[in-house]
């Protein structure tokens, strides 16, 4: 590994198997995805001492200032560069990094700007195989199936849930079924959604397009319904859960991600999770590229399950910018 000095760092993807890895991972979309440049902390030269005090002080009110607008621009483009040994030549190279940011970066951006209300589908996969254990996370004594951590996180979720937002469940194996219909956080009786998904059971099949249609269908009848009172800014997404890996057959007009296309050009979007499944670096990179507003992450332990639906669910929902050129 090379030991990158001053602002930047690396960040590996939490799953630390060696199976986690694919083949993007060392094309830069790959790299992009799984690693970062620090371009909020201090100058690397400050770091090595090679400024004087007048000019530490200027650099000083300078990233002072830069903070403040970050912290007020809905997004800006920041800059840091670091310098390292080559492992191999020990030649000194240059690093330059560009890093977008936003007022809604962080748990404290968030907190202090809010985030738009959003109309959320979750398509919870129930078929068979969903009842096979997932890893255990670091801590635990035995290992859980993959039905009753996605449960555990679902019902985790709702306390992300701000009262004008909306959130419906369907539940598929070769069939599509209506678990939770699409209703205001405010106006739920949540109490009886935790009951109904607790009660979920795994069996069947599984038909992903079939799924994803179902879910569509809610938001798209919900939103032509009620198009007059809802918020223009209201977000509206499909979470899809599922432990099958989709092939690029998929792709197809009326396969899975044909239909997330379609959706994509009717703003609503998708995140797709797959549940101690790979979809595959192909589909991977589809998914991340060339699907508007979509998101695709695995998740291999129950910790990482839970992460996603507490501390990751506002940005699971929230895209900032589309189109970034």
């Amino acid at each position: 590994m090379m030991n990158l000095a001053g602002g930047f760092g690396t960040s590996l993807h939490k799953t630390k198997q060696v199976s986690a890895f694919s083949l993007s991972d060392f094309e830069h979309e790959g790299i992009f995805a799984r690693y970062y440049f620090d371009t909020c902390s201090k100058d690397t030269k400050e770091r090595q001492g090679e400024l004087g005090a007048e000019e530490k002080k200027e650099l000083e009110a300078k990233q002072e200032q830069s903070k403040k607008e970050i912290e007020q621009e809905f997004f800006s483009i920041r800059r840091n560069y670091a310098r390292s040994h080559d492992p191999l030549s020990n030649e000194m190279q240059e690093w330059l990094g560009l890093g977008l940011h936003s007022k809604y970066d962080g748990k404290k951006g968030i907190a202090k700007y809010g985030r738009p209300p959003v109309m959320l589908m979750v398509a919870l996969d129930v078929s068979g195989s969903m009842d096979c254990t997932i890893t255990a996370s670091e801590g635990e004594m035995q290992s859980t199936s993959k039905i009753e951590i996605a449960k555990h996180s679902l019902l985790s979720m709702l306390r992300q849930l701000k009262d004008n937002d909306s959130i419906g469940i369907v539940t598929f194996n070769t069939q599509c079924e209506v678990l939770f219909p699409l209703t205001v956080w405010k106006q739920a009786n949540a109490e009886s959604l935790k009951k109904v998904i607790t009660s979920v059971v795994a069996g069947g099949g599984t038909d992903l397009s079939v799924a994803f249609a179902g879910a569509s269908k809610v938001l798209k009848e919900k939103r032509a319904k009620d198009s007059s009172s809802v918020p223009s800014n209201t977000q509206y997404r499909i979470l899809f859960l599922t432990d099958m890996q989709p092939n690029s057959g998929e792709r197809r007009k009326t396969g899975l991600f044909g239909l997330a296309e379609e959706c994509a050009n009717e703003q609503i979007y998708t995140t797709f999770v797959g549940v101690g499944e790979d979809f595959g670096s192909d589909l991977a990179q589809y998914i991340s590229t060339d699907l508007k507003g979509a998101q695709y992450m695995t998740v291999r332990t129950a910790k990482e399950f839970e992460d996603l639906m507490t501390e990751n669910f506002e940005y699971s929902i929230f895209p900032i910018i589309f189109d970034f050129k």
